[in-house]
This record gives C-alpha cells, sequence and structure tokens, in this order.
C-alpha cells in the first residue's frame, strides 16, 4: 500500500533559489493542458521546422535557446508555476540565470514523466485505435458489404414481387 501510494506522489526535486525552498513535481491531470500549451512554443522549437532543430542546410545560431526562453519567458514561468510550490510572480523576479536553474529541473523532472510513464502508455494506446481501425476497415471491405448489398437487393426484390 505504500508502495502504491509513494508511486502515486510522483517524482518531486527540490532547490532553494534566493532563500526559498521551490518544490519541482510531475505535471497531473489537473495542470496537463495548460502545462502542455504553455510549453508548446518551446517545444516547437524543437521540431524539424524549428529555430532549435539541427539541419544540415543551416549553421546552429549560439543564441537560438536564448531568443525561444526570451520570446517565451511567460508562457514558460507559466508551466513552472503549474509543476512548483512557487507562483509566476516570484519567477518575475528572478534574475534569467535563476529561472533558468529551476526550468532545468521542471524539463529533468517533466521530461522523464512524459518519456517513461506518458510515451509507452499512449503507444500501446495508439496501437489498440489501429487494431480497432483495421477490425472495423476488415468488416467494411467489399466482400463484405456486397454480402450486404444482396441480401437487401433479394429483400426488395420479395417486397416488390408479393
Amino acid at each position: 500500500m505504500d508502495e502504491q501510494l509513494e508511486q502515486i506522489k510522483g517524482r518531486e526535486v527540490r532547490l532553494t533559489v534566493r532563500g526559498h525552498e521551490i518544490v519541482v513535481r510531475e505535471v497531473t491531470m489537473k495542470h496537463l493542458k495548460g502545462f502542455a500549451a504553455a510549453c508548446s512554443p518551446f517545444l516547437s522549437a524543437f521540431d524539424e521546422a524549428g529555430e532549435l532543430a539541427e539541419r544540415k542546410d543551416r549553421a546552429q545560431d549560439d543564441f537560438a535557446l536564448f531568443k525561444v526562453l526570451a520570446e517565451n519567458g511567460e508562457a514558460f514561468m507559466k508551466a513552472t508555476a503549474m509543476v512548483s510550490n512557487a507562483p509566476v510572480e516570484f519567477y518575475e523576479q528572478l534574475r534569467p540565470d535563476e529561472f533558468f536553474e529551476v526550468a532545468a529541473k521542471v524539463v529533468e523532472v517533466n521530461g522523464d514523466f512524459f518519456v517513461r510513464a506518458l510515451a509507452p502508455t499512449l503507444i500501446r494506446f495508439a496501437k489498440g485505435v489501429s487494431l480497432i481501425g483495421s477490425m472495423l476497415s476488415d468488416g467494411l471491405s467489399p466482400q463484405g458489404t456486397a454480402a450486404d448489398t444482396t441480401s437487401s437487393t433479394t429483400s426488395s426484390a420479395s417486397s416488390t414481387a408479393s
């Protein structure tokens, strides 16, 4: 029972910033939608077309990460507040290096959560949906619909003959 409670509690990391103990936790369903929305602009910078994507057609911009964080700082502070015990107003008062120390912990705790906990579940879900889809498409194949059409044509013909 204690082991189950420990698993439900989730992982957390503590650090001290400006004399305040910050507790960073895994995102919960309560905040998943807001957390994902707040992280979206930052995460999209890493996709194929994003500023932080490694591509052969252009050199990596040494300040790209700084630019992305500066442009999306408010969103990432909001995401950080959702998974920690400090409000956005606290993070607004920090120097960038202090905030990035906390942000690194948010990524550490939640990156691990998304990769290890959420991804396998989503993969299993996708396989299940794929299996259901293939079963449905087999049922709607031309062979299956031909039998249905024949029986309805026969029914129509017999009712017309009566």
